[in-house]
């Protein structure tokens, strides 16, 4: 057996090693915490969602008021978690509400908006996705 350059025996380098693993994912998972505790509480509930059903029924949801206070925290929220659909909704979403409207005071194009909601309501009440 190879003597290791600081005289330790090759079994504690292993041991050494799992010890240092064990403590980097420690600190990973309490940053971790440490951001999410910091989040805003809506995108800490999409971050901690179990499935996109979760997700969608959550995003679904959202006051206009939310939706434009806080679009880059629930975008970011959606890709950290590969939540695409509903990163698009929000993107559709946040782009009518800062659209000029007609001359009637109606959206131009709803359809889209109407188009990804219908796909996230379906993924909330259970479709396969």
């Amino acid at each position: 057996m190879t003597a290791h350059p600081m005289g330790l025996h090759p079994r504690d380098v292993i041991r050494v090693k799992a010890r240092g693993s064990l403590a980097a994912q420690h600190d990973a998972e309490a940053r971790r915490a440490d951001r999410l505790a910091g989040m805003f509480p809506i995108a800490r509930q999409i971050i901690e969602a179990t499935s996109h059903g979760m997700r969608a029924a959550r995003v679904l949801r959202l006051s206009d008021d939310i939706v434009l206070g806080h679009f880059a925290s629930l975008t970011s929220a959606c890709e950290e978690t590969g939540f695409d659909d509903g990163k698009h909704y929000l993107l559709e979403r946040y782009a009518a509400l800062m659209a000029v409207r007609d001359p009637f005071g109606r959206l131009r194009d709803v359809d889209r908006l109407e188009l990804f909601r219908r796909g996230l309501a379906a993924l909330a009440h259970g479709a396969p996705r």
